[in-house]
């Protein structure tokens, strides 16, 4: 029986230990997790009070080097600040012109960007003076809507190849006044393949 109350009693002592590292332990660990929060709540107070002081000639003697140093550091945050402003404002003028530039113009009410030919703005519902057509224009771009002129073999806007239009020369008028439909009998260009009244396929 000595021998087993030796064992039990070791058994007992080693228990005893464990139990002990691990309460150490998580008592160090809880006085860790308290340092950081005291850490924090005197950087709070900190700020708080260098903000209550610092205008304060009386409170600041003696301490005039960590005011001073506070304060440059402020003021290279706010210089900081003022760059990525500027660079803000920097990058949305260029968005606006670029878009400008796609669309050719701008809302002259809002700045908002206009497609070519659109009567009112998009973005303030502003109604825009469109330009008076230049004389021998063809007609709008089928892609963009720029306008075409006599001749455009491609849009100056988008590039868009045009189809080959019909003259508008007195040379084609007098060739339209002559040619009939076959069919239904409707006047037809002379250089149209099909009748714009029936549909008909012209010879």
């Amino acid at each position: 029986m000595g021998i087993l109350d030796d064992l039990g009693e070791s058994l007992n002592r080693g228990a005893a230990s464990a139990e002990r590292s691990m309460k150490r332990a998580s008592l160090n660990g809880a006085i860790s997790e308290a340092k950081e929060r005291r850490a924090l709540t005197c950087q709070s107070l900190g700020e708080k009070l260098y903000l209550q002081t610092k205008d304060n000639p009386a409170i600041r003697q003696g301490n005039e080097t960590l005011y001073d140093s506070i304060a440059k550091i402020d003021a290279e945050i706010e210089g900081y600040r003022k760059e990525i402003e500027s660079i803000e404002t920097e990058a949305a003028a260029a968005a606006a012109t670029a878009a400008a530039e796609k669309y050719n113009s701008a809302c002259p009410k809002c700045g908002a960007p206009l497609a070519p030919g659109q009567a009112f703005c998009g973005s303030c519902g502003a109604k825009m003076e469109l330009p008076a057509e230049p004389k021998g224009q063809q007609g709008k771009c089928p892609s963009c809507g720029a306008p075409l002129n006599d001749g455009d073999a491609f849009c100056i806007n988008c590039g868009e190849k045009i189809a080959e239009a019909a003259s508008t020369g007195e040379h084609a008028a007098e060739a339209s006044a002559d040619s009939t439909c076959p069919e239904c009998g409707a006047k037809v260009n002379a250089q149209s393949p099909f009748c714009g009244e029936c549909g008909a396929k012209l010879s």
